[in-house]
Protein backbone atom coordinates (compact mmCIF):
# COMPACT_ATOMS: atom_id res chain seq x y z
CA UNK A 1 0.00 0.00 0.00
CA UNK A 2 1.31 3.47 -0.82
CA UNK A 3 0.06 6.67 0.80
CA UNK A 4 0.73 10.24 -0.33
CA UNK A 5 2.03 12.41 2.52
CA UNK A 6 1.77 16.19 2.36
CA UNK A 7 4.18 18.33 4.34
CA UNK A 8 2.86 19.60 7.64
CA UNK A 9 3.76 20.74 11.11
CA UNK A 10 4.40 17.19 12.33
CA UNK A 11 6.92 16.64 9.53
CA UNK A 12 9.32 19.12 11.09
CA UNK A 13 11.37 18.47 14.16
CA UNK A 14 13.75 20.60 16.15
CA UNK A 15 16.74 19.59 18.22
CA UNK A 16 17.62 20.71 21.68
CA UNK A 17 21.07 22.16 22.09
CA UNK A 18 23.46 20.50 24.47
CA UNK A 19 27.07 20.13 25.24
CA UNK A 20 29.36 17.33 26.23
CA UNK A 21 30.77 17.27 29.74
CA UNK A 22 33.73 15.02 30.42
CA UNK A 23 34.98 14.77 33.99
CA UNK A 24 38.47 13.50 34.68
CA UNK A 25 39.64 12.86 38.24
CA UNK A 26 43.38 12.85 38.87
CA UNK A 27 44.67 10.64 41.68
CA UNK A 28 48.27 10.99 42.86
CA UNK A 29 50.16 8.50 45.00
CA UNK A 30 50.66 9.50 48.62
CA UNK A 31 54.03 9.56 50.34
CA UNK A 32 55.13 6.86 52.72
CA UNK A 33 58.42 5.04 52.93
CA UNK A 34 59.05 6.48 49.47
CA UNK A 35 58.28 10.04 50.52
CA UNK A 36 61.68 11.18 49.36
CA UNK A 37 61.04 9.92 45.85
CA UNK A 38 59.06 11.56 43.11
CA UNK A 39 55.39 10.51 43.22
CA UNK A 40 53.95 8.30 40.54
CA UNK A 41 52.40 10.11 37.61
CA UNK A 42 48.68 10.84 38.13
CA UNK A 43 46.43 8.27 36.52
CA UNK A 44 43.15 9.61 35.10
CA UNK A 45 39.90 7.71 35.52
CA UNK A 46 38.11 6.53 32.38
CA UNK A 47 36.17 9.37 30.74
CA UNK A 48 32.42 9.63 31.29
CA UNK A 49 29.79 8.46 28.85
CA UNK A 50 29.92 10.50 25.63
CA UNK A 51 26.80 12.63 25.26
CA UNK A 52 25.44 11.97 21.76
CA UNK A 53 21.73 12.71 21.78
CA UNK A 54 19.79 15.97 21.91
CA UNK A 55 16.39 15.42 23.53
CA UNK A 56 13.21 17.40 22.91
CA UNK A 57 10.23 16.41 25.06
CA UNK A 58 6.66 17.69 24.88
CA UNK A 59 4.85 15.36 27.25
CA UNK A 60 7.14 12.35 26.84
CA UNK A 61 10.43 11.15 28.29
CA UNK A 62 13.65 9.53 27.10
CA UNK A 63 15.79 7.42 29.42
CA UNK A 64 18.69 4.97 29.13
CA UNK A 65 19.13 2.05 31.49
CA UNK A 66 19.65 -1.69 31.46
CA UNK A 67 21.20 -1.62 28.01
CA UNK A 68 18.35 0.11 26.21
CA UNK A 69 16.85 3.47 25.31
CA UNK A 70 13.21 3.84 26.36
CA UNK A 71 10.87 6.47 24.94
CA UNK A 72 7.62 6.89 26.86
CA UNK A 73 4.55 9.11 26.65
CA UNK A 74 1.72 8.76 29.20
CA UNK A 75 -0.55 10.25 26.53
CA UNK A 76 -0.04 12.00 23.19
CA UNK A 77 -2.56 14.77 22.50
CA UNK A 78 -1.04 15.54 19.10
CA UNK A 79 2.20 15.65 17.13
CA UNK A 80 5.52 14.52 18.60
CA UNK A 81 5.77 13.74 22.33
CA UNK A 82 9.52 13.10 22.51
CA UNK A 83 12.46 12.88 20.12
CA UNK A 84 16.18 12.17 20.32
CA UNK A 85 18.58 13.40 17.62
CA UNK A 86 22.25 13.18 16.64
CA UNK A 87 23.75 15.67 14.20
CA UNK A 88 26.76 15.86 11.90
CA UNK A 89 26.30 12.65 9.87
CA UNK A 90 28.21 12.84 6.56
CA UNK A 91 29.14 10.75 3.54
CA UNK A 92 28.03 7.21 2.80
CA UNK A 93 26.53 5.36 5.75
CA UNK A 94 24.34 2.55 7.02
CA UNK A 95 22.44 3.13 10.26
CA UNK A 96 20.09 0.65 11.95
CA UNK A 97 17.91 1.09 15.04
CA UNK A 98 17.00 -2.20 16.74
CA UNK A 99 13.52 -1.74 18.20
CA UNK A 100 12.65 -4.63 20.50
CA UNK A 101 9.31 -3.43 21.84
CA UNK A 102 6.53 -1.10 20.68
CA UNK A 103 3.48 -0.80 22.93
CA UNK A 104 0.97 1.63 21.43
CA UNK A 105 -1.45 3.49 23.67
CA UNK A 106 -4.02 3.80 20.90
CA UNK A 107 -4.67 4.36 17.21
CA UNK A 108 -2.28 6.92 15.78
CA UNK A 109 0.73 6.14 17.98
CA UNK A 110 3.98 5.62 16.10
CA UNK A 111 7.74 5.47 16.42
CA UNK A 112 9.70 6.70 13.44
CA UNK A 113 13.40 6.93 12.74
CA UNK A 114 14.25 10.02 10.70
CA UNK A 115 17.12 11.26 8.53
CA UNK A 116 17.11 14.84 7.24
CA UNK A 117 19.33 17.78 6.42
CA UNK A 118 21.01 19.12 9.57
CA UNK A 119 19.04 22.36 9.75
CA UNK A 120 16.84 23.86 12.45
CA UNK A 121 13.53 23.19 10.67
CA UNK A 122 13.85 20.57 7.93
CA UNK A 123 10.90 20.50 5.55
CA UNK A 124 11.73 17.13 4.00
CA UNK A 125 13.07 13.89 5.43
CA UNK A 126 13.27 10.11 5.10
CA UNK A 127 11.49 7.96 7.67
CA UNK A 128 11.26 4.32 8.68
CA UNK A 129 8.52 3.58 11.19
CA UNK A 130 6.29 1.23 13.14
CA UNK A 131 2.82 2.50 13.95
CA UNK A 132 -0.93 2.10 14.13
CA UNK A 133 -2.39 4.50 11.54
CA UNK A 134 -3.52 4.33 8.76
CA UNK A 135 -2.60 0.64 9.19
CA UNK A 136 -1.07 -1.34 12.05
CA UNK A 137 2.32 -2.12 10.60
CA UNK A 138 5.62 -0.73 9.32
CA UNK A 139 6.29 2.02 6.81
CA UNK A 140 9.09 3.75 4.92
CA UNK A 141 8.82 7.11 3.21
CA UNK A 142 10.49 10.09 1.63
CA UNK A 143 8.37 12.94 3.01
CA UNK A 144 6.67 14.81 1.52
CA UNK A 145 5.97 12.15 -1.05
CA UNK A 146 4.78 8.57 -0.95
CA UNK A 147 4.95 5.97 1.82
CA UNK A 148 5.23 2.21 1.55
CA UNK A 149 2.87 0.80 4.22
CA UNK A 150 2.97 -2.89 5.12
CA UNK A 151 0.56 -4.43 7.65
CA UNK A 152 2.01 -6.52 10.50
CA UNK A 153 1.15 -7.24 14.11
CA UNK A 154 4.83 -7.51 15.09
CA UNK A 155 6.03 -5.24 17.90
CA UNK A 156 9.76 -5.46 17.10
CA UNK A 157 11.39 -3.94 14.04
CA UNK A 158 14.68 -2.91 12.44
CA UNK A 159 14.63 0.67 11.13
CA UNK A 160 17.48 1.18 8.65
CA UNK A 161 18.90 3.91 6.41
CA UNK A 162 21.59 3.44 3.77
CA UNK A 163 23.14 6.22 1.70
CA UNK A 164 25.52 5.69 -1.20
CA UNK A 165 26.46 8.88 -3.00
CA UNK A 166 23.19 10.83 -3.08
CA UNK A 167 20.90 7.77 -3.10
CA UNK A 168 19.23 7.08 0.26
CA UNK A 169 17.07 4.06 1.11
CA UNK A 170 14.85 3.78 4.20
CA UNK A 171 13.72 0.31 5.30
CA UNK A 172 11.48 -0.93 8.10
CA UNK A 173 11.55 -4.69 8.67
CA UNK A 174 9.39 -6.66 11.12
CA UNK A 175 9.76 -10.42 10.77
CA UNK A 176 9.16 -11.26 7.11
CA UNK A 177 7.46 -7.91 6.41
CA UNK A 178 9.46 -5.05 4.87
CA UNK A 179 8.60 -1.52 3.78
CA UNK A 180 11.08 0.40 1.61
CA UNK A 181 11.48 3.88 0.17
CA UNK A 182 14.35 5.17 -1.98
CA UNK A 183 15.12 8.69 -3.09
CA UNK A 184 17.80 11.37 -3.36
CA UNK A 185 19.44 13.11 -0.41
CA UNK A 186 22.52 15.18 -1.27
CA UNK A 187 22.61 17.32 1.89
CA UNK A 188 25.61 17.16 4.20
CA UNK A 189 25.74 17.06 7.14
CA UNK A 190 22.60 15.18 8.11
CA UNK A 191 20.81 14.52 11.38
CA UNK A 192 19.45 11.15 12.48
CA UNK A 193 17.03 10.43 15.27
CA UNK A 194 13.84 8.93 16.66
CA UNK A 195 10.40 10.45 17.19
CA UNK A 196 7.52 9.10 19.29
CA UNK A 197 4.20 10.70 18.40
CA UNK A 198 0.74 10.39 16.89
CA UNK A 199 -0.58 10.93 13.38
CA UNK A 200 -4.14 9.80 14.02
CA UNK A 201 -5.56 12.00 16.75
CA UNK A 202 -5.11 12.01 20.50
CA UNK A 203 -3.71 8.88 22.15
CA UNK A 204 -4.94 8.70 25.74
CA UNK A 205 -3.11 5.63 27.08
CA UNK A 206 0.66 5.23 27.62
CA UNK A 207 2.90 4.44 24.65
CA UNK A 208 6.33 2.90 25.26
CA UNK A 209 9.15 1.97 22.90
CA UNK A 210 12.38 0.10 23.68
CA UNK A 211 15.47 0.45 21.46
CA UNK A 212 18.51 -1.69 22.28
CA UNK A 213 21.05 -0.44 19.76
CA UNK A 214 21.98 1.93 16.97
CA UNK A 215 24.57 0.42 14.67
CA UNK A 216 26.19 2.93 12.35
CA UNK A 217 28.97 2.85 9.77
CA UNK A 218 29.73 6.39 8.66
CA UNK A 219 31.32 9.58 9.89
CA UNK A 220 30.19 12.50 12.02
CA UNK A 221 27.67 10.56 14.16
CA UNK A 222 28.14 7.59 16.47
CA UNK A 223 26.76 4.12 17.01
CA UNK A 224 25.27 3.54 20.46
CA UNK A 225 24.76 0.33 22.45
CA UNK A 226 22.85 2.33 25.10
CA UNK A 227 25.04 0.82 27.82
CA UNK A 228 25.51 4.23 29.48
CA UNK A 229 23.56 7.46 29.61
CA UNK A 230 24.44 9.20 26.33
CA UNK A 231 21.50 11.67 26.49
CA UNK A 232 22.37 15.34 26.89
CA UNK A 233 20.62 16.90 29.90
Amino acid sequence: MRLHIAPGHDDVYDRAMGRMLVVVIMVAACGGDDAGQLPDAPVPDAPGCPKRWDVTAAGGTAAIGGGSLTLTAPSIPSGIAVQVVQTGLTGDFTATFNVTGFVAGGTGAYLQAVVSADVASPTAFFSAAIGTSPVVGVSAAQQPGTADLQPTTATATMLRFTRTGTSLTATATAGSTTATATGTEAASPLRIGLQLGTNGGAVSAPTTVTITELTLTGTGASADAFDCDSLRP
